[in-house]
């Protein structure tokens, strides 16, 4: 199954595993930290549990259209709903679980006018990447639908709006959304939760999303 590979042919599992560890010891330095800053340790396990869920779930979903189509096959054309319900359901998951984690411990520090540009900044970014996600990319294919179709290979990489400039916008700016709970309420603790998550998601890229490009499209697309 290849789940400690992290090289050669994908594999069902490659670098699963090492997915799966990355998200624990990830966590890690965070439990260590919220020790001293209290307020927020009973919301600290939704964290890590949120996202093995939202990323196992995609890389479950993905994986197994790659190697033998067994989410079409069940669901045809309805995969798209089923997959989407239940990918919204669990980042909204994640970003509950950083909201509640902020309100538990609100006004830790003071909301200065950097505080402020850089909550701007996000809300800003966040919302031309959803815009140009919707016009440009489309939802199916923001989910993953190359995994599923030929025809949505064939379509090739979008390159145009947000696209154009920032190297995976979705990634690099969308996810940004995370800090936010944490900044507006004035959380240390949320702050930290939202790091982590902005992380893991970069780390489900590592695992999941750019080995199953290389297989899709070909190596340095």
């Amino acid at each position: 199954m290849g789940f400690w590979e992290i090289d050669g042919e994908l594999k069902p599992g490659t670098r699963q595993g090492l997915h799966l560890v990355g998200l624990l010891a990830l966590f890690l330095p965070i439990l260590i930290v919220a020790r001293h800053l209290p307020g927020a340790d009973g919301w600290l396990p939704f964290a890590p549990i949120t996202a093995m869920l939202h990323q196992g779930l995609v890389a479950l979903a993905w994986r197994s259209e790659i190697f033998g189509q067994h989410v079409s096959r069940r669901l045809g054309s309805r995969w798209l709903v089923i997959f989407g319900a239940l990918f919204l359901l669990l980042i909204s998951a994640r970003i509950a679980g950083t909201v509640g984690t902020s309100l538990a411990s609100p006004g830790d520090f003071v909301a200065t006018p950097l505080v402020h540009v850089m909550t701007g900044a996000i809300i800003l970014a966040a919302t031309w990447t959803g815009i140009d996600v919707l016009r440009y990319l489309g939802l199916h294919r923001a989910l993953g639908a190359d995994h599923f179709s030929p025809e949505v290979r064939e379509m090739g990489l979008v390159r145009r709006g947000i696209f154009r400039y920032v190297p995976n916008p979705m990634y690099t700016l969308s996810n940004l959304v995370f800090l936010l709970p944490g900044l507006l309420l004035r959380s240390y603790p949320g702050i930290l939760i939202g790091c982590y998550h902005y992380v893991a998601v970069w780390l489900h890229y590592w695992a999941t999303e750019k080995p199953d490009m290389e297989f899709l499209y070909g190596r340095g697309k």
